[in-house]
């Protein structure tokens, strides 16, 4: 669903930057959504793998609900930090910019200083995200729509700053969810080296797959020496 959903986000953001005649940002977009089909067909042969790892991940957590939670709230504490950020980042643009209306006149209402604090928001931002998914893995370890007025817009040079500062802001969201996957799926690697008869007691199907296809073996533990030793049939 999330190649997906990513592919439909793009169309429509293509679709409405050439309604609003952004031809740049509407070539981004769209080559965007060419890049996202590429990947969906040199990836496809792995989507079972992927499947099977997050499936077996699920089946370990499902054995503690705290991590759910976890990565509940985490998201949520994420957000709340995205909106905030996002209030303070227009605050700022508006206050210090010189070509706004609303700045006064004085020293502190220039370009440079509003880079400057601009750069600061999206750096600060950066390392709050970092701590609030740092915090969420150790404790898991113990249609809109949008009219923009064109007579508002003061230069089109900052669309490409807000690019920029957009796919920050979903990257970090998108680190804080993938971060608890990959905690689960690095679980599955170290049991298959230290003792893979435990995963063959906890998902015997994913156990099995390994063994008819030693290709995903490989690619899981490219370091093994021997291939998998199949299940007694009972």
């Amino acid at each position: 669903m999330g190649p997906l959903i990513s592919l439909l986000y793009m169309i429509g953001a293509t679709v409405g930057c050439i309604y609003l005649k952004i031809w740049s940002e509407a070539a981004i977009c769209a080559a965007s959504a060419v890049f996202i089909v590429l990947c969906v067909f040199i990836f496809k042969s792995r989507y079972r793998l992927a499947r099977d790892l997050l499936d077996t991940a699920n089946q370990a957590a499902q054995a503690h609900w705290s991590v759910f939670w976890t990565v509940l709230i985490g998201t949520l504490v994420q957000g709340l930090s995205s909106l905030w950020n996002i209030a303070t980042f227009i605050s700022v643009f508006l206050v210090f910019e010189p070509w706004h209306q609303g700045c006064d006149d004085g020293d502190y209402c220039s370009a440079g200083m509003t880079w400057v604090l601009l750069i600061f928001v999206i750096i600060e931002y950066m390392w709050i995200s970092g701590v609030i998914s740092n915090v969420t893995l150790t404790v898991m370890a113990g249609g809109p729509y949008a009219l923009v007025d064109g007579s508002l817009k003061v230069d089109e040079w900052w669309n490409w700053l807000i690019l920029l500062y957009s796919f920050i802001l979903a990257l970090n969201i998108g680190l804080a969810l993938t971060s608890a996957l990959e905690a689960g799926v690095t679980t599955i690697f170290v049991c298959l080296d230290k003792d893979p008869d435990y995963l063959k007691q906890r998902n015997p199907r994913f156990y099995d797959d390994l063994c008819a296809h030693p290709s995903y073996y490989s690619i899981v533990m490219p370091e093994a020496n021997q291939p998998l030793q199949p299940r007694e049939k009972a």
